[in-house]
This record gives structure tokens, sequence and C-alpha cells, in this order.
């Protein structure tokens, strides 16, 4: 038997090369719902038995393992004298990011990385203008639970570590990078007590061998935050105090050669250049056709597009959206985690056939500003 790692790029025999063709296509369109997938392939006199292994996740991909045995008509193990010739490798079977996905993999920052002490959110908070005072001990048990609703779906989680040179916003891991089938993009962050997070990012994926595909150079800015995927062929990208025209630009200087489609939303002033202010603030897709929204602070053009796409629209009522009731993290296809205090909200995600987690994040969420989107940088989503 021979067992071949489709990253490390050996070449295969022109009897399986076809097929692997094909499983690449099909591997990018579903998830297997076992670890092994057979095939039996025939070439006149020469057969094979192919079997299929997913592998750990590498660099926001899922590689395969392939597995071949030489059979004969009765399926019974031959060793071939003289097989096909090698004529063709397949790097790698990407799975797109787009967010209302299963969730495969995500990176957070934990409390005691991010927010590191008592003594430094003490030094911290009113420069980087949280609504009050986080305390270190509440925050750590709030993302216990927080943790625990990722964990408890099987969701693998990797870790942001401790950097000296950022600052406790840093625990909104989110905005710092942006994830894409062709790996991920490094920001340039808006607001400038974080513009040591994507240098922090960087190191952390460099470690880890995952790909860049670029970098956002000042005077353009984008944060995370200001992107979502609606679906794999197609970004949308907030024009906000964070996010200017010289980082969309960028972005489209990326992606739009990859044949990705961005959609420009231009969001108001609302309260000003020092307020956090994203798109998804205002805007979570939950599933392909179905979106929570805050329509009051949404551009027409960008409501009429997503209405135009065939997304059902969920309103989130304006008690609930200084209480972040409209940053819902979807962690499968109308799967949603939210944070506690948005009743409204929840009963409409649950009358919309959502299934809902509630965390409380008064010191995680609510005082920073950064609900379960912002507390997490997805890597991977699965169909």
């Amino acid at each position: 038997m021979e067992t071949i790692n489709i990253l490390k790029k050996k070449k295969l025999s022109i009897l399986i090369n076809i097929t692997l063709i094909i499983l690449s296509l099909a591997l990018s369109k579903k998830m297997f719902a076992q670890d092994f997938e057979q095939l039996l392939i025939t070439n006149e006199n020469q057969n094979a038995i192919i079997n299929i292994k997913r592998l750990p996740i590498i660099n926001s991909y899922i590689p395969f393992e392939i597995k071949v045995s030489w059979v004969d008509k009765t399926l019974k193990p031959i060793k071939l004298e003289n097989p096909p010739k090698l004529v063709f490798s397949i790097d790698e079977v990407k799975i797109t990011p787009e967010k209302y996905l299963k969730l495969k993999s995500v990176y957070i920052k934990i409390v005691k990385n991010a927010f590191v002490s008592q003594n430094l959110l003490n030094e911290q908070w009113k420069d980087l203008n949280y609504l009050s005072q986080p305390n270190f001990e509440e925050a750590k048990e709030e993302y216990k639970v927080f943790k625990k609703c990722l964990s408890d779906e099987g969701i693998e989680l990797y870790y942001f570590p401790y950097d000296k040179k950022v600052k406790i916003d840093s625990i909104y891991c989110r905005d710092a990078s942006i994830a894409t089938d062709f790996g991920m993009i490094l920001c340039n962050m808006g607001k400038e007590g974080r513009s040591n997070e994507p240098k922090s990012h960087f190191k952390e994926y460099k470690k880890q061998n995952i790909t860049i595909l670029g970098v956002i150079q000042s005077p353009g800015t984008i944060e995370g935050g200001d992107v979502a995927w609606i679906d794999n062929k197609t970004i949308a990208v907030g024009h906000t105090y964070r996010t200017n025209e010289g980082g969309i630009s960028q972005l489209k200087a990326l992606l739009e050669p990859k044949r990705i489609e961005i959609i420009v939303a231009e969001l108001p002033h609302y309260k000003g250049k020092e307020d956090v202010f994203h798109l998804m603030s205002i805007f979570s897709p939950v599933d392909k056709n179905l979106a929570v929204v805050y329509s009051p602070l949404m551009p027409i053009k960008f409501r009429d597009e997503l209405l135009k796409r065939g997304f059902e629209l969920i309103e989130v009522p304006e008690e609930e959206f200084e209480s972040m009731g409209c940053n819902v993290l979807a962690i499968a296809p109308r799967h949603c985690i939210v944070v506690d205090g948005n009743p409204k909200t929840k009963k409409l995600l649950m009358e919309a056939n959502c299934k809902v987690k509630v965390y409380k994040g008064n010191d995680i969420s609510v005082k920073g500003g950064g609900g379960p989107t912002c507390l997490t940088r997805p890597l991977l989503r699965l169909y």
C-alpha cells in the first residue's frame, strides 16, 4: 500500500489523476461525514482502491491523505510491476470561509493573554474608550463560559499568545486580520491604540505556517470587524472611521484578481471617530439567506442589495442595539452565539428556526464594545 500526502506534492499515477481532480472539486463542496471515503477505480486491467482521510488543518486548508491499494478484479491486493507513469499532482483542497457555514477552527485570545491583570485594565480602559472598567476576575469567568460555547460544538480552538506590545483590545482578535481561501490578510488598524495587533497576528501565523495573502499598508486602514463574507465569491466591507478608502482599494487589489466581488457599505458618522462602529455592528449573516441587521443605521443601497440576493432580515429592536443584539456569531447555519441581555433578538432568532447559545459578557463584551464575532478570528468553515 502506498501512502501519499497531497501537501507533499508527491506525484500520483495517471490512473488516479483524473479521479483526484474530480475529488478536489467535490471536496470543496462537502465535508465527509466519516473520516474515510472509499472509491474503486478501473482502467482496463488496472484497478485501484482509494481511501481518503481528512488530515488536521494546515494553512486554513484541509489536506487529505490518499492511500492507494492496487487490486485485481476480485479486489485482492496485487503489486504492479510497471504501474502507469506519474504525470500530475494536487497541492491542496480548499474550503471556503463563508461566515455562516459550520465553524471548524477558530483563533481566540483568552483573558489572561489579553487583559493580563487588573492593573493593566486599570491603566488602559479609559484611553481605549471602554464604557467602564472591566473586572479581571469576572472577565475570566465570563470567558470560560464563552469558550465552552465553542468547544462544546467540537470547534478546534487556537490561541493567540500574550504579547507585551499590544493592549487589552487585542481580546477582540477578529479585527487584526481577515481570513480568505487564499490566505490571511493582515489589517492596518484604524484605531491607533491597536496598531501593533496585526504584527502580533503575523508572528503567530508565521509560527503555524499559515499563508499570508497580503498586508494592508498605511495610509490605508481596514479592520476585520468591517468585513463579512456574504457568500464564497462575495465579501462586504464597511467604509467607516476604522476602514478607509485606501484600505478598501488594497483589499480589492488582493481579492478581485481572485474573482471575489467586493461590496462597499458606506456607513454613517453615528457617534464619531472615537466610537467603535463596524459593519458587523449592524450586520451578521447567520445562514446563506438569513442575516441579523439593525436597519436604522444600514446604508439603503447595501440593505437593498441583501434583499436582492434573497436575504431574509431579522431586525434587531432599537433597545437592543447598544447591548450588541446585532453582533451574532454563527457557528453553523442558524446556530448562533449572542451576548446576554438581548431577549427580543434571541426570540426573533428562535422564531427563524435558529438555535441560540447565550453567554454573559458584561466585562468581556459590553464594556469594551466587542461581541462574540469580535472575540473570534475564524479560520475555517465547512459545508
